[in-house]
């Protein structure tokens, strides 16, 4: 079965070059030979072309390596060079050779070879600017004169306003402060407490049932603040089962929330001594939302 249809392939295959022999013949037999011509000459061009395009970035390839060759040697060479260049003994040479100029030559001769240097420096800069006038010069000069003043002036005030605004502080291990500021530590001993239920006696229907309070806690000490962090399930019970309940006609307005805030610092105080921190203590809250339901 296998050999049958391997003689089958066979025949299929032969049968389709022979197919293609014939449209191909039939094809130059139709198609006018010019244009067949014409494909060839546009396939020599093409295949010239590209020898010639590849044959330029070969030879731009070798002559940019050889370049890049030539001056890797020659930085290769100079970094060597001044590397092993003996920087100081060149040093002392030169400040012998001053020395000796200076020792061997009379102080006039120094002088008269300063004041020359200067006359033909002077000379060519003159020169040069023969064709300014007098008039020239002057308003030139009273305008250099103007431009420097006003840019003092613009930099004065400049300098003013910036030293207003940013006042000048020493580097912090330069600066020595004769106290520590009460600020240094404030963000290590403070936290945040959110939906801290206070207890409510409601005393008639439709009254406030219970006060939910967000507050930010400043502590003694930093100890303080991580324990009331890590065991604030234990305030929020704290505060549910042992603070005082209050009125629920109690005023929410800023003599009530003074009130509130002195219940929930002697609150936290307590909590603190129960949990045996006994020098730790509460510095101050700040509410900072509640709501009443």
């Amino acid at each position: 079965m296998i050999d049958k249809f391997a003689k089958l392939e066979e025949f299929i295959n032969k049968l389709l070059e022979k197919l293609i022999a014939l449209c191909w013949s039939l094809i130059h037999k139709i198609v006018p030979k010019k244009v067949f011509e014409k494909i060839d000459l546009w396939k020599f061009k093409l295949k010239t072309r590209i020898e010639i395009l590849f044959n330029k970035v070969k030879k731009f390839t070798l002559k940019t390596f050889e370049v890049c060759k030539k001056y890797f040697k020659l930085t290769k060479e100079k970094v060597l060079f001044a590397k092993n260049f003996d920087y100081k003994a060149k040093v002392f040479e030169i400040l012998n050779q001053i020395k000796t100029y200076f020792k061997e030559t009379a102080l006039k001769d120094i002088f008269l070879t300063v004041k020359n240097f200067f006359n033909s420096k002077w000379i060519k800069l003159k020169s040069k600017f023969s064709h300014v006038t007098k008039a020239q010069w002057h308003a030139t000069t009273i305008g250099l004169c103007l431009t420097v003043l006003g840019g003092l002036g613009v930099y004065s005030s400049f300098n003013n306003i910036y030293e207003s605004e940013f006042p000048y502080r020493a580097p912090a291990n330069v600066q020595e402060y004769d106290y520590r500021p009460e600020y240094k530590m404030y963000e290590k001993k403070s936290t945040k407490m959110f939906n801290i239920k206070i207890p409510v006696e409601p005393e008639k229907i439709g009254a406030i049932t219970s006060i939910t309070v967000d507050f930010n806690i400043r502590t003694s000490t930093r100890e303080a603040r991580l324990h009331i962090t890590k065991y604030e399930y234990k305030l929020k019970d704290h505060f549910f089962t042992n603070v005082e309940m209050i009125q629920s006609d109690f005023p929410l307005e800023e003599e009530g929330k003074d009130v509130l805030k002195d219940k929930m610092i002697e609150a936290l105080n307590d909590f603190l001594r129960l949990e045996g921190l006994e020098d730790a203590y509460i510095e101050d809250i700040n509410i900072l939302f509640i709501v009443a339901t």
